[in-house]
């Protein structure tokens, strides 16, 4: 069902920017053509709403970063601008609507539309700027490196149990996340922005008989999946000493050694290892010698 949904936002979007491209071409398409696109794209643009809906959701809920600043403000102007665009065509509409023709003066909206329509395409091109990372990121991976990416972690917490013996405990969220790659980008952005703080399926009643703890994660969103954080608030970390390591795309540790320290501040941040997803076939070694300079033999 997810994996169904990631495909339909995806479909969604590649029409909204065809349609957009042709309303470019307004004397070529003629206006009845014009108009009846437009139409079309208004409808894209409401099911593209409501598909990220969840969005709306979480923007009065968790920390306001810079740049979560500036895409909030990008996204609610292009809404507006948008809204207003489609608005100002309608009412002066000759073939898609002509019952909304003159509900306001034509001189207004027809100014309104054109000045409208003109900041609509600089502010989708910002918006479309802020999401360039996560472009490039589902330009970089291929669908085998997808998978292996979000199995990864777990991959290196078994090679470490390999060559310790030590227990293993998977974090694993209620609900979970989705396999599919877009969708669980969104979905883990849309937690660290609400901050929120996932249940997590059996949960240790306490860890006092440990003193290290190697904690394992994806690189999310340059930061700790939020379920991490659930684990970190659950237990007192006081004195114990904490391994990081993780898996990612090219972002390395990102700003999540910062956010565990933060959860955990009187615990002992450790040596951190982090693995590309490419560099699988050399994970054994890069995990024993990680154990060796944490003094774990």
């Amino acid at each position: 069902m997810k994996t169904r949904q990631g495909n339909t936002r995806r479909i969604i979007d590649i029409g909204m920017t065809v349609l957009l491209l042709l309303q470019m071409a307004y004397r070529v398409m003629g206006e009845a053509a014009h108009e009846w696109l437009g139409m079309a794209m208004t409808a894209l643009v409401i099911v593209h709403q409501i598909l990220n809906r969840r969005w709306y959701g979480a923007m009065l809920k968790g920390r306001y970063t810079a740049y979560r600043v500036a895409s909030t403000c990008v996204n609610v102007l292009l809404l507006a601008s948008f809204a207003l665009t489609a608005f100002c065509g309608m009412a002066m509409s000759n073939y898609a609507v002509p019952f909304m023709y003159g509900i306001v003066r034509v001189s207004f909206v027809r100014v309104t539309h054109l000045s409208m329509s003109h900041w609509s395409f600089v502010l989708m091109g910002l918006h479309l700027g802020l999401h360039v990372p996560v472009m490039l990121a589902r330009l970089r991976l291929k669908d085998g490196a997808r998978r292996i990416l979000s199995v990864l972690c777990v991959g290196i917490a078994r090679e470490i149990q390999r060559q310790t013996g030590f227990d293993l405990f998977e974090i694993e969220p209620i609900p979970a996340y989705s396999d599919d790659y877009d969708t669980v980008l969104m979905e883990a952005q849309r937690d660290q922005h609400a901050q929120a703080r996932p249940e997590i399926v059996g949960l240790p009643e306490n860890l006092d008989v440990y003193d290290t703890i190697l904690l394992g994660y994806p690189n999310w969103w340059a930061s700790i999946p939020m379920p991490i954080a659930s684990f970190l608030e659950a237990f007192d970390f006081s004195g114990k000493r904490i391994l990081p390591f993780c898996s990612h795309g090219g972002g390395r540790f990102g700003q999540s050694l910062t956010a565990i320290a933060k959860l955990a501040p009187q615990s002992n941040l450790g040596q951190g290892l982090s693995i590309h997803y490419s560099g699988r076939s050399t994970l054994s070694e890069d995990v024993a010698a990680w154990l060796e300079e944490n003094g774990i033999y």
